[in-house]
C-alpha cells in the first residue's frame, strides 16, 4: 500500500542574518508541485498551521464562475472602478470603458467551455484564456 502524500511541502530558505523563512509548495490534482510561496513564518509549527489554513480556505471557496460573470458591471460608467478614478482626478473615458467591456466579452469563455476561476490551477488562467480565444480569432 502506498503512503499517503501530504498536499503540501514545507522548505526552509535562508533570510538575512542567519534567519530563515519557511516556504510551502502545494500539489495540484495530478500530484505535481507548484511554485513555492512564502508562509511568512519563522517557525515550522506556524508554517504548518499557515498551510492548513490555506487549504481550508481553498476548500471553502468552491464556487466556480467565469470571467464574464466576475467582470459583470465592472466596466460600467457608474461602477466603483470609474467613480473611484474620477474621485481621484483620473477620469476614464466612455470609449475606454466600452473597449474594456468588449475585450471581456471576447476573451471570456461561453458557458460550458473550460473551467471557472476556482477550478483552474494557479498559473493556468492564461492558458485557459488562450484556449477560449483560439476559436474566436
Amino acid at each position: 500500500m502506498e503512503r499517503q502524500k501530504r498536499p503540501y511541502s514545507i522548505q526552509k530558505r535562508p533570510a538575512v542574518k542567519h534567519r530563515h523563512i519557511y516556504y510551502a509548495k502545494f500539489r495540484d490534482a495530478a500530484g505535481n508541485y507548484h511554485t513555492a510561496v512564502s508562509t511568512g513564518c519563522r517557525r515550522i509549527d506556524d508554517a504548518v498551521r499557515w498551510c492548513e489554513a490555506r487549504l481550508r480556505k481553498s476548500v471553502e471557496n468552491t464556487d466556480s464562475i467565469t470571467l464574464a460573470e466576475y467582470a459583470q458591471g465592472f466596466w460600467e460608467p457608474t461602477a466603483a472602478f470609474a467613480t473611484d478614478r474620477a474621485a481621484h482626478g483620473r477620469a476614464v473615458s466612455l470609449t475606454h470603458l466600452d473597449i474594456a467591456r468588449g475585450t471581456i466579452a471576447i476573451t471570456s469563455c461561453p458557458p460550458g467551455e473550460a473551467g471557472g476561476f476556482a477550478t483552474s490551477a494557479p498559473g493556468s488562467s492564461t492558458s485557459g484564456l488562450l484556449s477560449c480565444t483560439a476559436g474566436a480569432r
